[in-house]
Parts: structure tokens; C-alpha cells; sequence
């Protein structure tokens, strides 16, 4: 019961760095704030969970890591130091620290994380390869498009490419697409020790 429950925890913890990622329902501040607060509480709990108790190594890199962080930070606007700090300095630490705890329990305790991941991302591939939009959604990425079509929230289309749709997924641009389905078909290729060839074509 203890490991179905981290298990789906896993996998909405995964699904949020997806929607994180540069997509339209950031549109919403509600969404934006909420996805943010579950991320942190998923990790805290998932790490707690773990019965934290790391090697010294580990900790020792997250401390340099943190440490090196704060020269780039010095580089950027005042406004933007909070983002910073919450992504760098605090959730991008803590999923490091939960993988290095799931990684002392066994290998593929840890690669679970990896295979979830690309498990959401062939789901959201498949759903963008076989159905049409149903209305409309407010948009923000480009400033003169405020609107585009979805279905059910689902699927977005943001760019053309001259009157055809181009696929984005539920992301805002193309490129920010491709680059989560290479980093799942990386996973796929290279990982996953039982290779699809439906999962791989997807």
C-alpha cells in the first residue's frame, strides 16, 4: 500500500514539472501558484517518506551545488531572484535528494521516476496525434494571438506553419515540445530495459 501511495504521488509529482514546463495553463495565476505549491509539498512528502538519511557525499554536492548557484544568481533582475531561489534553491535540490534516497534503495527504484515520466509524455503524444480541437483557449505566448484551439484542455495548437497546425502538444511552442519527447524517447532508446517499439514510434 506504502509504495502504490508514493507510486501515484510519483506520478503527479512528474505530471507537474510537465505543465511547469512553458505550458498555456500557466495562463491562469491560480494554476501557476497551485502547481507550484503542490510540487514542493509532493517532494517534502516524498522525501520524508524516504526517512531522510542520505551519505555525507550527497549532501556535500547539494551544498556546493547551492553554493555555485548563487554567482549566476547575482547576474539576473532583483524581480527575479524569488523564482530563482524557489526553483534553484529549494525544489531542484529536494528532487535530487529524493532520487539519491530512491537510488540507495535499489536501481530501479530509481529509474521508476524516469519511466513515469515517459509514461505521461506517450500518453500526451498519442492524445496529440488523434483528436480534433473542441473551443477555444485564452493564450498569452504570442502578443497578438489570444486565443487558440484546444481539446478539452488537452491538446493545444499555438503555432502554424503557413495554414497547417503545428503540433505542440500542451506546450506553447514547438521546440519546448520536442525536447520533452526527446528526453522520453532518450528513456525509451536507452534506459527502459524492455524495449516498445509502439512506445518508441509514439
Amino acid at each position: 500500500m506504502r509504495n502504490r501511495f508514493r507510486s501515484i504521488l510519483e506520478y503527479i509529482l512528474v505530471l507537474c514539472i510537465i505543465l511547469e514546463f512553458n505550458t498555456p495553463y500557466l495562463f491562469f495565476p491560480f494554476v501557476k501558484n497551485g502547481l507550484q505549491i503542490l510540487l514542493l509539498s509532493l517532494l517534502l512528502i516524498l522525501v520524508l517518506m524516504s526517512h531522510y538519511s542520505i551519505r555525507k557525499k550527497v549532501n556535500g554536492y547539494v551544498l556546493i551545488y547551492m553554493l555555485g548557484s548563487i554567482f549566476p544568481m547575482l547576474m539576473l533582475d532583483s524581480k527575479f531572484y524569488f523564482a530563482y531561489v524557489k526553483c534553484f534553491f529549494v525544489m531542484l535540490p529536494l528532487m535530487w535528494v529524493y532520487l539519491s534516497l530512491r537510488k540507495s534503495v535499489s536501481v530501479s527504484a530509481y529509474l521508476s521516476v524516469f519511466f513515469k515520466y515517459s509514461n505521461i509524455m506517450i500518453v500526451l503524444s498519442v492524445i496529440s496525434l488523434i483528436i480534433p480541437m473542441t473551443s477555444m483557449f485564452p493564450y498569452e505566448w504570442h502578443p497578438t494571438q489570444e486565443f487558440i484551439p484546444t481539446y478539452y484542455g488537452i491538446y493545444f495548437e499555438t503555432q502554424t506553419v503557413g495554414a497547417i497546425w503545428r503540433n505542440t502538444g500542451i506546450f506553447n511552442e514547438g521546440p519546448m515540445y520536442n525536447m520533452v519527447l526527446c528526453m522520453a524517447l532518450t528513456i525509451e532508446c536507452f534506459i527502459r530495459p524492455i524495449k516498445s517499439k509502439v512506445k518508441i514510434c509514439y
